[in-house]
C-alpha cells in the first residue's frame, strides 16, 4: 500500500511543480526578449534614418574589390580574339591591388595575349588613367565605363 501512496504523492508533486517550472522558464524567456528590445528598436531607427547604400556597395561579385566588371566585359568585346594587349594602370583613383587586376584581365581576356609592354601590343587598356598618358600613338579609343579606356595602338613605321 505504501507503494501506491508514494506514487500518488509523486504525481501530485509533479502536477504542482511542472507548471511552476514552466512558468519560470516563460518568465526568463520574456525577460531576455524584453532585454533585447531596446537594441532592436535603436537598430530599426538607425536603418530608417540611414540612406540606402548604393547597389555597388553590396556587390557580391568577388572581382569588384579589384576592378570593375563593366571594364572587363567591354574590353573583351572591344579586343578581337588573337590580338595582343597590355594593361597600363594609373592612380586616378588608386587601384587596391594592381598585380591582381592584371591577372584578372589576363584570365578574362583569354585567348588574347598580354604582352606587358604597351609599345609591343596591338591594344592597350588604360585603367584609371588617361589614354594620352600611356605613351603610345593610337588609332581609336573605346570607353570601358568609368574605369578607363581601351585604345588600338597605331602600327609603328619601320625605320
Amino acid at each position: 500500500m505504501s507503494g501506491v501512496s508514494r506514487l500518488a504523492r509523486s504525481r501530485v508533486r509533479m502536477r504542482t511543480v511542472a507548471p511552476l517550472v514552466a512558468g519560470a522558464i516563460v518568465v526568463v524567456q520574456l525577460a531576455v526578449s524584453l532585454g533585447h528590445l531596446p537594441g532592436l528598436a535603436m537598430a530599426g531607427g538607425r536603418a530608417f534614418d540611414t540612406k540606402t547604400p548604393a547597389l555597388r556597395d553590396g556587390d557580391l561579385d568577388p572581382l569588384a574589390l579589384y576592378g570593375g566588371a563593366q571594364a572587363l566585359v567591354l574590353a573583351r568585346a572591344a579586343i578581337p580574339e588573337g590580338d595582343t594587349f597590355a594593361i597600363s594602370i594609373g592612380n586616378e583613383p588608386p587601384v587596391a591591388a594592381p598585380d591582381v587586376l592584371r591577372r584578372i584581365f589576363d584570365l578574362w581576356l583569354a585567348p588574347r595575349r598580354d604582352v606587358g609592354d604597351p609599345r609591343a601590343a596591338e591594344w592597350v587598356i588604360a585603367y584609371h588613367r588617361s589614354s594620352e598618358s600611356v605613351g603610345v600613338a593610337y588609332l581609336r579609343e573605346i570607353g570601358l565605363g568609368p574605369d578607363g579606356n581601351v585604345i588600338q595602338v597605331a602600327p609603328t613605321k619601320p625605320s
